[in-house]
């Protein structure tokens, strides 16, 4: 079970990158509170690297995305010592933001997030 934290938790931290995640609640302009992950990336390198994933994304504990590599396949180019990070903005880096549950008032149907796993994560120049 995936628990809500204060703070980043580290997911993979190694000597070319670290990936990290947290909890945020997200209160949009046009549609329903809801409360996202968001990942922050650093390419602790000196050259420019690609990061790619899978997003494994669990909803009350079934995996709605693990049949569709095409869909949730993602791919960040990053520059040398960059660090990127999602945040609730509809307009920001979508692959490094996960839904995760509704926590609007008036909307506290639809599933929740249970696991995410970064499937298949690969680190290219």
């Amino acid at each position: 079970q995936l628990a809500n934290t204060v703070g980043w938790v580290t997911y993979v931290d190694n000597s070319d990158f670290k990936i990290e995640f947290r909890f945020i609640d997200c209160d949009p302009v046009i549609g329903y509170d809801s409360e996202s992950v968001v990942l922050r990336v650093t390419n602790k390198t000196l050259t420019p690297q690609t990061i790619s994933w899978h997003a494994h994304l669990h909803y009350n504990g079934v995996c709605k995305t693990c049949d569709y590599p095409e869909e949730y396949y993602h791919e960040l180019h990053m520059k040398p010592k960059q660090e990127v990070a999602g945040e609730c903005d509809m307009y920001s880096e979508n692959s490094l933001k996960i839904f995760s549950k509704f926590i609007d008032k008036n909307y506290t149907k639809g599933e929740k997030l249970t696991a995410f796993e970064l499937a298949k994560l690969n680190m290219s120049k």
